[in-house]
């Protein structure tokens, strides 16, 4: 009798864990696909919102990464974490500000994101706003009072990333809003500083 039993419950368990495995699996190729009617089936049916896949990430990271900008909206309004990190060091923050995508910075913020957060390199929102220059997502991380003078692990401020890619307004509104101007030392740093007048503060 016991040993029908132990059988009996091994096979409950290792059925339960195959659906689950299975279904974790499944999470992952709808948000690696974008296919948000897929990933709805399969939360009615009991899947995690919140698992995660060999390399940490969560289907809301994986549909941030791919730039899936609906499910993302899908799996934030519905409780998925929003600060977990994946294996390298990212959450779900920084992987859209990795895409440069201001709807889901501002929705991530709105539902507690920490704008302030950092990579496995020390770089934060803000590092990556300014690198890629759009002017809206540095506006709207400075109105939130992000740390803008704070330096990653390289010792580089976002304003530098800003003035390596030769985004003028994003450097603008930095300088206007406070971000400290370095003084580059050529040609030990090969730094290419755009022509703007405010650039000239503070450089020598």
């Amino acid at each position: 009798m016991y040993k029908k039993l132990f059988t009996l419950f091994f096979l409950v368990f290792f059925s339960t864990n195959i659906y689950a495995v299975n279904s974790s699996e499944k999470m992952m190729d709808a948000a690696y696909a974008g296919n948000i009617e897929y990933a709805k089936s399969l939360i009615e049916k009991g899947a995690s919102i919140n698992t995660t896949d060999d390399n940490g990430f969560t289907p809301l990271m994986w549909a941030l990464y791919k730039n899936h900008t609906t499910l993302a909206r899908f799996f934030i309004e519905n409780n998925a974490d929003v600060s977990t990190k994946n294996n390298k060091g990212y959450s779900p923050i920084l992987l859209a500000a990795q895409n440069n995508n201001y709807e889901m910075i501002v929705l991530l913020a709105i539902y507690g994101a920490d704008l302030n957060d950092k990579d496995a390199n020390g770089n934060t929102v803000l590092h990556y706003a300014s690198s890629t220059g759009r002017k809206e997502v540095v506006e709207f991380l400075v109105d939130q009072n992000v740390e803008l003078n704070i330096k990653n692990d390289f010792g580089k401020l976002p304003i530098e990333y800003a003035a390596e890619n030769g985004h003028k307004d994003a450097m603008d509104y930095l300088v206007n809003k406070g971000a400290y101007v370095p003084h580059y030392k050529y040609p030990a740093q090969n730094v290419r500083i755009p022509d703007t007048t405010t650039m000239i503060v503070g450089i020598k």
